[in-house]
């Protein structure tokens, strides 16, 4: 996987899991290709909190890690990541239905306004 991103740096990584999955073998494929972590939580009522989430990439990786409102996630992914970066959205389908809506929203209220 390496390979595939290695153009980009910084990776960083936006995460939300619903309760059902198994988020540590999920973060244990991906944390050797990121720099960094945006957690959240997706649109669910069977999402998982995101502070265990954050608890896991703290304790076992050490890597930035932050919490973040689905509102702002996106964002700050994108501020973590900075020009040369990318932002990988990743872990439900929820999540990243949500950030691909967050996503559009965003270039149709940036043409309006030009």
């Amino acid at each position: 996987m390496e390979e595939m991103f290695e153009e980009w740096r910084p990776k960083i990584g936006l995460v939300g899991f619903l309760k059902d999955k198994d988020y540590p073998a999920f973060l244990e494929a991906l944390s050797p290709v990121m720099d960094g972590w945006v957690v959240t939580e997706p649109d669910s009522p069977r999402a998982r909190g995101g502070e265990e989430v954050l608890e896991f990439l703290t304790q076992r990786y050490g890597k930035k890690a932050q919490v973040r409102s689905a509102g702002d996630a996106l964002c700050a992914a994108k501020k973590d990541a900075g020009p040369g970066g990318m932002v990988l959205v990743t872990g439900s389908m929820y999540l990243v239905g949500e950030m691909l809506r967050q996503a559009g929203k965003r270039e149709v209220e940036e043409a309006e306004s030009a």
